[in-house]
């Protein structure tokens, strides 16, 4: 019981909302996404929560690279969607 509490799931919180608060304008979204380059925050949480974790952390930042000819296709991320789907050992917190 004492892991669960360790490995307990973050709060769900909105893409940016740690940057611009539950109600952001589309410029301010723009700004931030566009000029700046920033991705939405991904919590220091999920490294400690297993493979799956890292593994969906990864795609997410392949998925954002700032060069688009660089960025993960979608047939990549599919396949990579599935393995994390099928993957042994992923425990459920009680």
């Amino acid at each position: 019981m004492e892991e669960c509490r360790e490995n307990s799931i973050p709060e769900f919180q909105l893409a940016y909302e740690a940057e611009l608060g539950s109600n952001p304008t589309y410029s301010e979204l723009r700004r931030l996404a566009v000029e700046e380059r920033l991705r939405p925050a991904i919590p220091p949480t999920w490294r400690r929560m297993g493979q799956v974790s890292v593994c969906l952390q990864e795609l997410l930042e392949d998925s954002w690279d700032p060069d688009p000819e660089a960025r993960l296709q979608a047939e990549c991320a599919r396949q990579r969607l599935q393995w994390l789907g099928a993957a042994d050992g992923v425990k459920e917190c009680c």
